[in-house]
């Protein structure tokens, strides 16, 4: 089985930089499937031509291997025991500009092979004119995470942490870390609670609205943020505004609640962050030294 190297390969993940131009969009870019050895499964694309010319498009498939961090991906050809198919009478796929169409394709894994997360990359990408010389073809790509047979789910929070425990004002940053020790793509999700000295519930974040998967044996840190605006606001007017716009006052206990089935969330330890808005303070008195002064003054007249 011959790799294909990501630096010879980079074009295949050009779908990690949207900033990048291209003929094709292809959706759903992440498809989860689940499969017994020697069973087959259905499932679907959608290719767009996102120009503005007729073009024909081709697909490949390849498998993927997934390494410790985000797109660390490593590509190969589809060995014999995962056959994919197009469930389509002709091969071609022509569509005019700004046109889509749905691809149905068959994905068979033989008996033989062992329980485990198997990813298949296919690969979207305008098909070559004729007569135009060498052509590197770049193109979007979808990943299909394929759980065969039962695997086992197991999922820890290494670390929840915050970018900083006194501050002024929002936005602060949390991180919770989560490591992987099953057999499965993990996708963690959960809530994040934020509750005032009162115990009054004052925040409800969400943690990994995108979904983003965690491969076996693999860590990632997924951050929610708590506020708008930039965290490191510099002079004194602007971080008034940022106190003024946001304001919270007081120490406030954050509790990470995850839907991880084995993990306790009473396990994971809350964190304390400080809310101290001293610009408005030091204004608020201000104004009320003035009005005091300018109180006195007046009824001394």
């Amino acid at each position: 089985m011959s790799a294909i190297t990501r630096t010879g390969f980079v074009a295949l993940i050009l779908f990690l930089f949207p900033c990048v131009a291209q003929a094709v969009v292809v959706s759903p870019q992440n498809i989860d499937l689940q499969v017994e050895p020697g069973e087959k499964i259905s499932f679907e694309l959608v290719v767009t031509n996102d120009s503005t010319k007729t073009l024909e498009y081709e697909v490949q498939f390849y498998s993927v291997e997934l390494g410790g961090g985000p797109g660390d991906l490593s590509f190969f050809d589809l060995t014999d025991s995962i056959v994919v198919r197009a469930l389509r009478e002709t091969p071609e796929i022509i569509l005019e500009a700004g046109q889509n169409q749905k691809i149905f394709y068959e994905l068979a894994v033989t008996s033989g092979v062992n329980p485990g997360t198997k990813v298949v990359a296919a690969q979207i990408f305008e098909k070559p004119s004729e007569g135009n010389g060498v052509v590197v073809a770049s193109g979007r790509i979808s990943l299909v995470f394929l759980s065969v047979g039962e695997l086992q789910e197991l999922v820890e929070v290494v670390d929840f942490s915050s970018s900083v425990s006194r501050t002024s004002h929002l936005p602060i940053e949390f991180y919770s870390v989560f490591r992987n020790d099953g057999e499965s793509v993990a996708q963690p999700s959960g809530i994040i609670k934020i509750s005032n000295i009162f115990g009054k519930r004052v925040e409800a974040l969400p943690i990994n609205e995108e979904y983003k998967r965690i491969t076996p044996g693999s860590e990632r840190t997924v951050l929610t943020t708590w506020g708008n605006g930039e965290a490191a606001k510099s002079g004194f007017i602007r971080e008034l505004r940022q106190e003024f716009s946001q304001f919270h006052f007081g120490i406030y206990s954050v509790v990470l609640d995850t839907n991880i089935s084995n993990i306790d969330s009473s396990s994971v330890a809350p964190i304390r962050v400080v809310l101290l808005p001293w610009r408005t303070i030091i204004v608020f008195f201000g104004i009320l030294l003035v009005l005091g002064v300018t109180v006195f003054v007046t009824r001394k007249k």
